[in-house]
């Protein structure tokens, strides 16, 4: 099957498209939560990754 699979893909007609998932209309309740807020809120200014790549889209946009 992957070898049909790859046969097809690799034929010059053919096109992979990939579409991103569509946002949610609402937020979960899980996330509307005192605790999960708050966790959010600290893990924005606390996680080293998420700063660094905050940053570095930042810098790409000017």
């Amino acid at each position: 099957m992957l070898e049909e699979i790859y046969r097809k893909l690799g034929a010059e007609d053919n096109i992979l498209e990939i579409r991103p998932l569509e946002e949610p209309d609402e937020i979960p309740a899980d996330e509307k939560n005192d605790d999960f807020i708050s966790a959010f809120e600290h893990a924005k200014v606390s996680d080293v990754g998420y700063l660094v790549k905050l940053e570095a889209l930042e810098r790409d946009e000017v």
